[in-house]
């Protein structure tokens, strides 16, 4: 089986031992840090991290190229300078779950929805906003011809890129994977469905308990403390 792991920032590590741990086991891995400061404000931490634990150099990668390419780019980029026709295409061929302006939506720092920092590239000229597009859905596009994933895992759903390859994958038949807190004290739950609803075991998991007239006594007393003591979700529970 080969994977694609999406690493953003703080995630890189985690990522990095998980692959390996699959790569032990004898399947394909692919660690993609997908965000911008991994690029342009590191000295090579984390590529230097992923060769300690033990991943090939053909086993990670990032978006320096796309970042190499976008910057020697011109402010005053012609519209013609972008390959609409490709963006139409992508679109087309992968955005059955959204549309390429959909997911610069999702991006709070293409979008401009929120963020104080100011160290991100954000194009305010629209051809340079969809050639970066353009850059980033080749990039992954091309990524995913060589790698022919069977699978895809990341933690949570920042940005434009995670977005994109969920997606892509959806497109493809390709199961994406990601972890997220279900804000219930340290517990976690893998979404098939990039947090969009229930995830598809869940539902599977109520429908067996409603079938088999279990009560759930211990998720009926939870939650009436919860309401006696008027505490948040994310309290104190067993697991």
């Amino acid at each position: 089986m080969n994977i694609l792991f999406l690493a953003f920032e703080g995630e890189a590590q985690a990522m990095a031992h998980l692959a390996m741990r699959f790569k032990a086991r004898g399947h394909g891995v692919m660690v993609l840090s997908c965000d911008h400061f991994n690029v342009t404000h590191t000295r090579g931490e984390v590529f230097d991290f992923y060769r300690k634990v033990g991943l090939a150099e053909s086993e990670f990668g990032n978006f320096e190229g796309v970042y190499e390419e976008l910057n020697d780019l011109p402010e005053t980029l012609p519209e013609d300078a972008v390959d609409w026709n490709y963006l139409r295409t992508f679109e087309t061929r992968y955005c059955k779950r959204f549309t390429l302006l959909e997911m610069v939506a999702m991006d709070p720092l293409l979008s401009g929805a929120y963020h104080h920092r100011t160290i991100y590239y954000r194009p305010r000229h629209q051809a340079l906003l969809f050639k970066y597009l353009e850059l980033q859905a080749r990039y992954l596009e091309a990524l995913f011809m060589h790698g022919c994933f069977d699978c895809v895992f990341t933690i949570n759903f920042q940005y434009f890129v995670k977005a994109a390859v969920f997606t892509m994958a959806h497109a493809c038949g390709i199961p994406y994977l990601m972890v997220s807190s279900c804000r219930i004290r340290n517990l976690h739950v893998v979404y098939d469905n990039f947090s969009i609803g229930t995830p598809r075991s869940i539902v599977a998991e109520m429908r067996r308990l409603e079938e088999a007239e279990d009560p759930c006594c211990d998720s009926i007393g939870y939650f009436d403390r919860l309401r006696r003591e008027r505490k948040p979700a994310y309290d104190a529970v067993e697991s």
